[in-house]
């Protein structure tokens, strides 16, 4: 049994994955990934992350790249060694990928996606930074996008991941964890506009439904924001 996530590790019911493929939907914000004044490579546990921007640092032009995140995690989801911080270990599996280690930036304090923004916003103060490509995992595409525009006020966003599927992304990884995680980033999208956090979202009352479904019926509950559950119907 996973402790602290509702059903079996390994098994979701075909009702969960249906709505979840709502949330992932919602949440696969994709633009166009080009030229950019700065590759700001978001901290995470994924290293599908990293891997993702040095696909892009070989195929478009960047003046500063910018891994960031002072988390530090053993593993991956996926069980490959991380060993350092989310900033050390992005710039290794860069490195590994053909990327030079002169090109890229460690931003390596920042603990949530905010200082991630903040951080390499202040990091990069004394360039004229006009345009920004972020890169996260495929759940955080749209909060990473919304941080960005509310956190560092002038450039343009755009946002991109790995290039998966909800279907193959479970594939290797805990079920129940990714959306539980999936669940949580969709709430935050809702509730962190009112704190100053990020800009708000449009979202649809079918995405709204099925994330009161995962987490009234189905569970999914463990990841929400502090009070979620008293103000979820608010948003419904």
């Amino acid at each position: 049994m996973c402790m602290g996530y509702p059903r079996l590790a390994n098994v979701i019911t075909p009702e969960v994955f249906v709505q979840a493929q709502i949330l992932w939907d919602y949440n696969a914000l994709e633009m166009p990934p080009r030229d950019a004044d700065v590759l700001l490579v978001m901290g995470h546990a994924d290293l599908g992350v990293p891997r993702r921007a040095a696909a892009l640092a070989k195929q478009f032009k960047y003046r500063s790249i910018v891994v960031s995140g002072g988390v530090s995690h053993e593993k991956s989801p996926l069980g490959e060694p991380f060993g350092a911080t989310e900033a050390v270990a992005f710039q290794r599996e860069m490195v590994a990928l053909g990327v030079s280690a002169a090109q890229i930036s460690l931003e390596n304090a920042s603990q949530n996606t905010g200082q991630n923004v903040t951080f390499t916003r202040d990091l990069l103060a004394a360039e004229n930074i006009q345009t920004v490509q972020l890169v996260h995992t495929p759940v955080m595409r749209r909060r990473a996008y919304a941080t960005a525009m509310r956190q560092w006020p002038g450039p343009e966003f755009f946002v991109t991941s790995e290039q998966t599927t909800l279907q193959a992304y479970l594939h290797g990884r805990n079920p129940a964890r990714v959306i539980t995680t999936l669940v949580g980033d969709t709430a935050r999208i809702l509730a962190y506009p009112a704190l100053g956090f990020q800009i708000p979202q449009p979202c649809p009352a079918e995405v709204k439904q099925a994330l009161q479904w995962l987490i009234t019926v189905a569970g999914y509950d463990k990841n929400l924001p502090d009070g979620f559950t008293e103000i979820l119907h608010s948003f419904i």
